[in-house]
């Protein structure tokens, strides 16, 4: 769900489109004319309303481009395509920056893109979630992202995230199309420098789950990744696992720097804590980093199972399609 523009008085994070007549307008005022009533036809399918509201133009383009999203919401195809046709702003933002082809993208509804696109819409335009391609990936839809790609989306744009389009598609796991970008010249970024600041008396096993769809956004210093590692040794975040970091032979290349809150580990033996190598691993269910912090004697014969036996005990994503 997007919320689109209201007054201050009303307006709340992932809101119900049409509450009443009284909703919204382009200026973000409510409305109570034209913006509402086109609102409602197009949340509702009335084609025949929405004729009468623009017999040949909508007077109002920007009002018709915001009654894009509960079109686009409530699965309207029709009367998605019957405003694009009379002249809505394709281009129309929804608080959060999401715009028509943003939502379609997301959705799965390859019509309304189809529509979009031959209106005008930018497939270049970055909401807080990223573009219509990243929405498309993220939501399962490849043949809408390689429809996109097609009509030039950025092969590497990552919307001021580390996330290229083929971060994205390889961690769900959609090979055609991660085969796609690559053949178009799609990278993964270079890995980002990392600091995982413990606490101070922490001993045991860190696992770093990551969670796209329920966990937490994960914070950055101006250079850094920054991993707050709770007492109980599980961090979720929402984030996508640090892409470039994996070498063609196979090993990890990534700065990571551990830290507790009396600062830098940086001899861990002086301080009777040593911490082992970073293991990431990419299954079905899930994908996560571990690893083992506490005396040299006990790192060392740290066993490596014990993140899978910790991670098993987690409520986990919605598992994604296996590998071929």
């Amino acid at each position: 769900m997007i919320p689109v523009k209201m007054n201050e008085s009303s307006w709340c994070p992932r809101v119900i489109f049409i509450l009443s007549l009284q909703t919204w307008s382009a200026s973000g005022v409510a409305a109570t004319g034209f913006g509402a009533q086109i609102a409602k036809a197009a949340r509702t399918g009335d084609v025949r309303q929405l004729a009468r509201l623009c017999p040949a133009v909508c007077k109002n383009k920007n009002d018709a481009g915001l009654a894009l999203f509960p079109a686009i919401e409530n699965h309207q195809t029709a009367a998605g395509r019957f405003l694009i046709d009379r002249g809505a702003n394709v281009n129309s933002e929804a608080d959060d920056g999401s715009t028509p082809l943003i939502q379609a993208a997301r959705d799965g509804n390859g019509d309304i893109v189809e529509a979009l696109l031959k209106g005008g819409a930018d497939v270049g335009i970055c909401s807080e979630d990223g573009d219509a391609l990243n929405g498309a990936i993220v939501g399962g839809h490849p043949e809408i992202a390689s429809v996109l790609l097609k009509n030039g989306a950025g092969v590497n744009a990552s919307c001021d995230s580390s996330e290229t389009p083929l971060t994205l598609s390889t961690f769900e796991q959609e090979h055609a199309l991660s085969a796609d970008l690559t053949a178009r010249g799609g990278t993964r970024r270079l890995g980002e420098p990392e600091r995982h600041i413990l606490p101070s008396d922490y001993r045991g096993t860190v696992v770093i789950l990551f969670d796209p769809h329920t966990g937490t956004d994960l914070k950055r210093d101006p250079v850094n990744r920054l991993y707050r590692i709770p007492r109980n040794g599980v961090l979720r975040v929402r984030n996508y696992p640090n892409p470039g970091y994996r070498m063609d032979d196979g090993k990890i290349d990534r700065k990571v720097q551990f830290e507790t809150s009396e600062g830098k580990v940086s001899d861990p033996d002086s301080k009777n804590i040593a911490i082992s190598e970073v293991v990431h691993s990419d299954t079905k269910a899930a994908s996560y980093d571990c690893y083992f912090v506490g005396p040299k004697d006990q790192v060392d014969s740290w066993d490596r199972s014990t993140c899978t036996s910790m991670v098993s005990k987690l409520s986990l994503p919605t598992p994604r399609s296996a590998a071929p």
